[in-house]
């Protein structure tokens, strides 16, 4: 598959260089993934399309130094685990004797916390309107699964920074779902 993508650079240092990101980091993009989505086929499936999204634009990016791109590729990777695994889930299907209508069911069971679709799309809509950095660590732990050192050690950060990142995320969540809740 690595052929494939080469092929796609046109310049042999950018293809060297290419080649070598890919071997050193492609073992951690797959755990990344799995620990996300948890299923060996779709995290293949979210590192290849890291990979084909890194070879579209390895021109532009290829100048960067290895450490910003690692950081780059793991971001990449863990959205489109994010994506896929929403994907999959929004697939999920529970069928009752009684009924032979299809009912979904969400990923994560927030039935306890949330009453209605429309209060979790809110939900939804509020961690998304977080700023990036707050987001990313939130997704990683709730939706990914992660320990706040596992959380550290993909973003390539300290533990205590992560540990102050998810409690000030939670709490800005907190807060604006409680102003959402005041002017319904």
């Amino acid at each position: 598959m690595l052929s494939f993508y080469l092929t796609m650079i046109d310049d042999s240092e950018d293809k060297s260089k290419f080649e070598y990101l890919v071997l050193k980091y492609e073992r951690q993009l797959f755990y990344i993934a799995y620990r996300i989505i948890k299923d060996k086929g779709l995290a293949e499936d979210a590192v290849q399309i890291t990979l084909f999204n890194l070879a579209k634009d390895f021109k532009k990016i290829s100048d960067l130094n290895e450490n910003i791109l690692k950081a780059r590729l793991y971001i990449m990777v863990k959205n489109a685990s994010i994506n896929i695994h929403i994907k999959k889930n929004r697939q999920k299907e529970v069928f009752f004797e009684d009924n032979e209508q299809p009912i979904y069911k969400p990923a994560i069971d927030i039935e306890s916390i949330v009453a209605s679709r429309l209060e979790y799309a809110k939900l939804i809509d509020t961690i998304n309107e977080l700023p990036e950095h707050y987001r990313e660590v939130l997704y990683l732990e709730q939706v990914g699964g992660c320990s706040i050192k596992e959380i550290a050690d993909i973003m390539g950060l300290k533990y205590d920074t992560v540990q102050k990142r998810l409690k000030r995320a939670k709490l800005i969540l907190q807060e604006k779902l409680t102003e959402r809740e005041v002017l319904l």
